[in-house]
């Protein structure tokens, strides 16, 4: 019995979105250090936190004109699918 999938058989979609964080300042600051909460937490690291993210979330976004929500733009998703 042969075992294993064959290459012609795997599909990618690819495609870009942005994540819309909303416009309450405190809610976005929770949704983008969430990767990192249990570091923040361990270390007691909130104030550090802030600071560097208040420094540095305008590189790393867009805020809409309109609405006032930040959105993190550039995120790539990949759906493979393999059939068998």
């Amino acid at each position: 019995m042969k075992i294993g999938f064959k290459k012609e058989n795997i599909e990618s979609v690819e495609s870009t979105y942005p994540f819309n964080m909303g416009n309450d300042k405190v809610i976005q600051f929770k949704l983008v250090t969430l990767p990192i909460r249990n570091k923040i937490e361990e270390y007691n690291a909130f104030d550090l936190a802030r600071k560097i993210y208040d420094e540095n979330i305008n590189n790393h976004s867009v805020l809409d004109k309109n609405t006032g929500n930040l959105l993190v733009v550039n995120n790539v998703f990949v759906m493979t699918t393999i059939v068998k």
